[in-house]
């Protein structure tokens, strides 16, 4: 194991592992990956998470993985964890059938699941609507992966005070404060019921997450990483309070061994809140440099959080031919029917 730690802010190898619990009823601490690829062999892409809430008496699991052919495959499970089960210390996250282990930090992970109670969501419209009578009538699904995911690029931090949302003391956002990030490429098989899915190098992004978190803390809110052919990757988070909004991000360009901070950002969607997808667009800017990108969804599944007040659509983009590439975008809003 390499003696440095690969990172470019004030995370290292320490924060690779579950972290000290807090008192806040809502603690969380969470790791979450997503990828986009490969279309060509019939999905758009996965997100998965393990997010732990031992105050709350729970751990969550969530695997999600839009089909390149429409409707999506999507497990989540919910199963107890204690105060005393909470492990500080630990490289290992785990919840149901799902296994997020840190091999070697800052640097390399192995994300393992195997599990008969994943459903394939065909209509994701009705899933919004109606998600519990819609999970209920799909398709159960057996589910395997035994993925690897290697660093492209050092662990960042999307602000300059190294924290997810800067100022949180002064609003009322409860949103995992400490967060650390890390673009990265995915490679292993994914086995969807009868279908054995080779993927490599997939594009890929993770972060670990710990300190309060109420979803419904941040109703309309944007989350976005952006994987262009050219190798450039982006992310960025927006945040719109009482009309107001505040965003920070970052870019890599090949190559690149420290971040580029963004000071421009430009979303372009119809979605708000409803029930069905819409394309998205974004402009981000560093100085005099611009990135203009246009998606076309390939990916979505609508999910409501927290007190079920707001909903997070979930898409992967593909993205125009004049900027090739993808993107993972959470899109939060308050709930809207139709």
């Amino acid at each position: 194991m390499p003696d440095q730690a690969f990172t470019s802010c004030r995370y290292d190898v320490t924060h690779e592992a579950i972290q000290e619990l807090g008192e806040h009823e809502s603690h969380n601490d969470s790791v979450y990956f997503n990828f986009v690829g490969p279309l060509d062999r019939g999905i758009a892409g996965g997100v998965i998470r393990i997010g732990l809430r031992p105050n709350e008496g729970y751990g969550e699991a969530s695997v999600v993985v839009p089909l390149a052919g429409g409707g999506t495959v999507f497990h989540y499970v919910r199963t107890p964890i204690s105060v005393a089960e909470f492990k500080v210390g630990s490289p290992v996250w785990e919840s149901g059938p799902l296994r997020l282990e840190c091999v070697d930090p800052t640097r390399q992970w192995r994300l393992r699941y195997r599990g008969s109670e994943a459903r394939r969501i065909e209509d994701t419209t009705a899933f919004a609507r109606e998600p519990g009578v819609t999970w209920r009538s799909s398709q159960t699904l057996d589910v395997e992966f035994d993925l690897d995911w290697q660093a492209e690029f050092p662990v960042h931090v999307l602000s300059r005070d190294g924290s997810l949302l800067p100022d949180q003391e002064s609003s009322d956002m409860v949103y995992g404060k400490h967060h650390l990030e890390q673009f990265g490429r995915i490679t292993g098989t994914m086995r969807l019921g009868d279908d054995t899915i080779a993927i490599k190098e997939a594009p890929s992004f993770r972060d670990h997450s710990w300190g309060p978190r109420i979803w419904e803390s941040a109703p309309d809110q944007d989350f976005v990483t952006v994987y262009l052919e050219s190798g450039l990757r982006v992310a960025a988070i927006a945040n719109r309070i009482d009309g107001l909004e505040s965003f920070h991000g970052i870019w890599f360009s090949p190559g690149d061994t420290t971040p580029t901070q963004i000071d421009r950002y430009e979303l372009r969607t119809a979605y708000a809140g409803q029930e069905s997808a819409a394309p998205v667009g974004w402009t981000f800017g560093a100085g005099d440099t611009r990135v203009d990108v246009e998606g076309e969804v390939v990916g979505y599944l609508p999910l409501r959080v927290g007190k079920k007040t707001v909903r997070i659509a979930q898409t992967i983009l593909q993205l125009s031919p004049d900027m090739p590439g993808q993107a993972k975008t959470d899109l939060t809003r308050p709930v809207r029917e139709g």
